[in-house]
């Protein structure tokens, strides 16, 4: 695990490594970040070891995952890339009842490793300031699924229907639910269901 990626501060929180085996995590509280929203968040968190509010803030402790990086994945097969695609969607679908600002966070990248086999959220709330600087709507978070999965994609010729729709999905108002990227991918899958099959002629018998 690359530890410079979660020695993170702001105006909002404060994220460090706890020890070699787990990451703590401080949310402040603020007008848009509070008390009853982050136990709420907390329900949504997987690999979650411990949660403490105090005064001014809460506190997320999460396990170190000992595996690898999504995004740092190589020599994936295109059907194991399809397969990954489809946990990632699964997994951020439960993020769905959290406000827009906490779930374009929740999706990053950083968030999600492959630990043997298994595709994992880490547990890692990341709190930018940015996103409070302007109105954030479905078209960010249409943008940040986009942005991991174009990268995660590749250049996999194998998969040249599935980066062209994540391409085209930030401006595809409308997609207003995981559920309906999930039931695009399933028809995409479908007609590239044998996208490891390489050409065969058939072989005919000689008399």
């Amino acid at each position: 695990m690359k530890n410079s990626k979660v020695n993170l501060s702001g105006k909002h929180q404060r994220i460090s490594m706890m020890s070699r085996h787990y990451i703590r995590n401080e949310i402040y509280f603020s007008e848009e970040i509070n008390e009853a929203l982050l136990r709420k968040v907390r329900l949504h968190l997987p690999n979650l070891s411990d949660f403490d509010l105090l005064d001014d803030r809460a506190v997320f402790i999460s396990p170190v995952l000992l595996g690898q990086p999504m995004l740092e994945c190589e020599d994936l097969s295109p059907s194991e890339k399809v397969e990954i695609i489809g946990k990632y969607l699964k997994i951020i679908k439960e993020f769905e009842g959290l406000p827009i600002f906490i779930q374009i966070n929740l999706i990053r990248p950083e968030n999600f490793y492959l630990v043997d086999g298994e595709l994992m959220h880490r547990g890692v709330l990341i709190i930018e300031d940015y996103v409070f600087d302007y109105p954030i709507t479905m078209h960010h978070l249409r943008l940040g699924i986009s942005n991991v999965l174009l990268e995660f994609i590749g250049k996999d010729v194998s998969l040249f229907n599935f980066r062209v729709y994540f391409r085209g999905l930030p401006d595809r108002d409308d997609i207003t639910t995981f559920e309906d990227i999930e039931e695009d991918i399933k028809k995409i899958y479908i007609k590239d269901l044998f996208i490891e099959e390489a050409f065969k002629p058939e072989e005919v018998e000689r008399p």
